[in-house]
C-alpha cells in the first residue's frame, strides 16, 4: 500500500484520484470519517463527536478504514491485474499506520510506503481559498494555521512527517508530484508501462523532471 498524509490542502487526495486511473484502489480515510459521522453521530459537533469516539475505542476508525482495505484487498485479487494497489489517505497519526500496516491483509508483495506531501502554510491557506468544494469555511491565515493546521500538527502530522519514508514537495506542481510518485511506486515493483506510463508523464520525458 501507498500511505499518502499531508495537511489540509497538500494535495493527497487530487495525487490518489490521478492514481485511481493507474490501477490503485483509492481509499479517503476522510471520506469514512464523515460518512460515519452521518451514520450516527449527527446532531453533534463533528470534531466533539470524533474526539469522544476516539477517546472510547482509540482504532474505531482504523478498522472503519481497514474494513475498505479488505473489500480493495479482495478486489485486486479478483481483478485479474486491473487493480495493481491500494492508496490510502489522510492518515495523521504513526500509530493509526502502523496499526493499519500491521492488520491489513496482503494484496500484493510491495513494500507499505508512507509518503508525505509538503507545502508551506502561505501555499495550503491559498489553496483552501481556491477549493471549489470549500470543506474548510473561509477564514483568515491565522485562524486557518491556528485551528485547522494546529490541529494537524495537534493530530500527529509533523511526526508523520519524519516517520515518512518519503517527502514530496507538493508546490512544483501536480503534474511533477505525479511524476515522483510514479518514480516512487516503480521502485516499490510496481507495473510501469501497463499502469503507471512514467516514461511519458505531464507533457515530459522520463528523467526530465520540471522545476
Amino acid at each position: 500500500m501507498i500511505f499518502l498524509t499531508g495537511h489540509h490542502g497538500s494535495g493527497k487526495s487530487t495525487l490518489a484520484k490521478r492514481f485511481s486511473v493507474r490501477g490503485f484502489i483509492h481509499i479517503e480515510t476522510g471520506n469514512i470519517v464523515r460518512n460515519k459521522y452521518k451514520e450516527i453521530g449527527s446532531g453533534q459537533d463533528f470534531h466533539d463527536w470524533a474526539t469522544s469516539v476516539s477517546h472510547g475505542n482509540p482504532n474505531y476508525f482504523n478498522d472503519c478504514v481497514l474494513e475498505k482495505i479488505v473489500q480493495a484487498h479482495n478486489e485486486i485479487t479478483e481483478s485479474d491485474g486491473e487493480y495493481i494497489g491500494i492508496i490510502v489517505d489522510g492518515n495523521r497519526q504513526i500509530s493509526g499506520i502502523e496499526y493499519i500496516k500491521h492488520n491489513a491483509p496482503s494484496a500484493d508483495l510491495h513494500s507499505d510506503t508512507v509518503v508525505y506531501l509538503d507545502a508551506t502554510y502561505d501555499e495550503l491557506y491559498r489553496r483552501q481559498l481556491a477549493r471549489p468544494d470549500k470543506k474548510i469555511p473561509d477564514v483568515s491565515f491565522d485562524s486557518f494555521v491556528a485551528k485547522y493546521l494546529a490541529f494537524d500538527n495537534e493530530m500527529g502530522l509533523e511526526q508523520i512527517k519524519a516517520y515518512a519514508d518519503e517527502v514530496i514537495d507538493s508546490c512544483i506542481g501536480p503534474d511533477n508530484v505525479e511524476y515522483r510518485l510514479c518514480e516512487i511506486a516503480v521502485s516499490q515493483g510496481y507495473q510501469t508501462e501497463q499502469k503507471l506510463e512514467i516514461r511519458e508523464l505531464g507533457g515530459y520525458q522520463y528523467g526530465e523532471l520540471r522545476r
